[in-house]
């Protein structure tokens, strides 16, 4: 599938939009890792083509982060769809230590502390990246980490346009700064999944994933508290849960590493925030890891055929808002003719693809006729009676 199709497809069907929602809405970008930079991608492209032009605010954690920092930074959708068909996320990262160096210094770090301090990869070239890509602060763009406070325990660090804010589970805020971190220190700390990549250092506080909160993968509660935006004002992206190769493995690592007042079994899920009124898009991507940080070209294109689908779906099940005709002749339609709206059973099936696994995609080869194989340890006297070819 040509690039260029699919960027000339997404903006058509963004250009025929009608209708805007009555009032301006905020929108969550979940975590996921690559799942969720180019799903969430996706996603924004199908929320512009309903009419969602204007944002109270913009914000994303972990993965999903990333595009929404280049959503509120004013970059155009045909940009982002690019850079997340070609970018390859894999040099953002840099390895420097080993899994048993990393293990070996967390049961020395100490029982108190749950969260390792050191990582298998550095991310100071994310840093320097997104700081030279977003100079300055979106005015709308927010994103948030988690740090362990002594005294406050497991706390959620939010920053904005108007400074940085430390929250505890109970409510309480503390501002400790007034002025905006760097773009790269904020998403980057983020992003940080303990024991993979490196916390961030910023003002005494070892900043890690968002996604290690009590608010779960869409911290939806966080703007409301924040901001103060109803539920039913709140868009959020959710593309599912990790898809590891041992997910009992996977369910005792977070309990661990969240302490006792966050644990992950009470963390907020996508159909708990559908309770309370959020529209929660369900963009299930799971053609690959969110560690697999190079996938495939085709993988990407179903990921952002997904994300925008599962936009569509969910802002027009409900009949919340309206829809122009095209769109909703391509959701009735079989959407054969269209390569980014195909139907969910001619996707590939493919496996999990992690650190350090290659995925279990198997691309079609091109049939190319056999040539002649020689061999050359045959007698001369087998060679010397074939006829030559004409």
């Amino acid at each position: 599938m040509k690039r260029r199709q699919i960027t000339r497809f997404f903006l058509n069907n963004a250009a025929l939009t009608p209708v805007s929602p009555e009032r301006e809405q905020h929108l969550v970008c979940g975590a996921g890792g690559t799942r969720a930079i180019i799903g969430c991608t996706g996603a924004i492209v199908g929320l512009h083509a309903q009419g969602y032009h204007t944002w109270a605010t913009i914000g994303g954690i972990s993965g999903g982060a990333f595009p929404a920092v280049l959503f509120a930074a004013g970059v155009p959708l045909r940009n982002l769809i690019r850079r997340c068909l070609s970018s390859n996320f894999a040099t953002l990262l840099k390895r420097k230590r080993h899994l048993f160096d990393v293990l070996r210094k967390f049961i020395l770090q100490g029982r108190n502390e749950r969260l390792p301090r050191t990582a298998i990869h550095c991310s100071k070239e994310m840093v320097k990246f997104l700081n030279q890509l977003v100079p300055v602060w979106p005015e709308k763009f927010w994103t948030m980490c988690v740090a362990d406070v002594p005294g406050k325990g497991r706390c959620q660090v939010l920053f904005t346009k108007a400074g940085v804010f430390v929250y505890a589970k109970d409510g309480s805020c503390e501002q400790i700064s007034s002025e905006p971190a760097s773009v790269g220190i904020a998403v980057a700390g983020s992003c940080a999944i303990p024991g993979v990549i490196d916390h961030i250092e910023y003002k005494g506080l070892h900043l890690y994933d968002g996604m290690l909160s009590w608010d779960g993968r869409t911290p939806a509660g966080l703007v409301k508290k924040h901001f103060g935006a109803e539920y039913e004002d709140i868009v959020a992206v959710d593309v599912g849960g990790l898809k590891p190769a041992f997910p009992g493995l996977q369910q005792r690592i977070l309990a661990y590493l969240c302490d006792e007042d966050c644990h992950p079994d009470t963390h907020m899920r996508a159909e708990d925030w559908e309770r309370l009124g959020v529209k929660v898009v369900r963009a299930n991507v799971n053609a690959f890891g969110s560690l697999n940080l190079n996938p495939t070209r085709d993988q990407r294109s179903n990921a952002l055929r997904l994300g925008y689908r599962a936009t569509l779906r969910a802002l027009t099940s409900k009949k919340k808002v309206k829809i122009n005709p095209t769109a909703s002749a391509l959701l009735k339609s079989p959407l054969e003719q269209f390569d980014l709206l195909g139907s969910d059973k001619k996707m590939p099936k493919v496996g999990y693809a992690g650190v350090g696994r290659k995925s279990k995609m198997k691309h079609a080869k091109p049939k190319t006729p056999s040539k002649p194989v020689k061999l050359p340890w045959r007698r001369k006297s087998e060679r010397d009676t074939e006829t030559p070819k004409e």
